[in-house]
């Protein structure tokens, strides 16, 4: 009751279809009030663990040149972002409510 939530996913570029509602679900995908890197940790990059905000890499909106991936992205690189908002099914209100989402890129070894 009275819970918007909202979930991202990065995809390449190119994508012209947007990812399904089943590919926003896990809690890797919500956006929430604490700041969170986007991708992977270094130990996990190249397989299929431990994305935050990223698509499988079977997935055919990840797959291509440049691909969905988020970590080691050139500073002139581009990446879709695609959110999914979920509102309540009821609420003890009718006022409005809002999402304010702020992207930060960052750069440097090892983050």
């Amino acid at each position: 009751v009275d819970q918007l939530r909202l979930y991202a996913l990065f995809a390449k570029p190119a994508s012209v279809t947007s990812p399904i509602v089943g590919d926003f679900a896990g809690t890797q995908n919500l956006i929430t009030t604490a700041g969170t890197r986007a991708g992977q940790i270094q130990a996990n990059e190249g397989g299929d663990t431990g994305h935050v905000y990223e698509l499988s890499t079977g997935h055919a909106e990840y797959i291509g040149t440049p691909n969905g991936d988020v970590d080691g992205m050139s500073a002139t690189a581009t990446r879709k972002l695609w959110l999914r908002s979920r509102t309540p099914s009821t609420t003890t209100t009718g006022d409005q409510a809002a999402f304010t989402v702020t992207v930060t890129a960052v750069t440097g070894a090892g983050l």
